[in-house]
């Protein structure tokens, strides 16, 4: 049986371009959202099946409707975002992303917008997370 947020992301079609945002790097725009799926369980492969005005906590909620507990999707988001080479963030700052676009420019803004040798850097710890 397919929960709402599969059948809401296999009725869109793939598109990364649309994920893009003014001054962001595809490879920051690309660890956010490997950040956001691994921690909401998305398969990589739908992860440009979200839009920027996707809200966190809207995926949460369709996530979780229907259960006694969730999977700590805000927490395990905070661990990776916090596995990056970067400042900590707090739980309490994960919870204020109100929507995918802010997500990816928290990201950017956190590692850095103009040298992708850095973006390489930070994707290459991103990978190796839970190795």
């Amino acid at each position: 049986m397919m929960t709402a947020m599969q059948h809401m992301l296999s009725d869109r079609n793939p598109e990364p371009e649309s994920l893009n945002l003014a001054g962001v790097s595809v490879a920051m725009r690309d660890l956010a959202l490997e950040s956001f799926c691994q921690a909401f369980d998305i398969a990589e492969s739908d992860r440009y099946r979200l839009r920027l005005d996707d809200e966190p906590m809207k995926i949460y909620r369709a996530l979780t409707t229907g259960r006694h507990c969730d999977g700590l999707q805000f927490e395990r988001l905070a661990l990776n975002l916090n596995h990056l080479p970067s400042p900590a963030i707090a739980l309490e700052d994960v919870l204020k992303l109100a929507t995918i676009a802010d997500l990816i420019r928290c990201v950017a803004d956190r590692h850095g917008r103009s040298n992708e040798s850095t973006h390489d850097g930070a994707i290459r710890s991103a990978n190796n997370f839970g190795k």
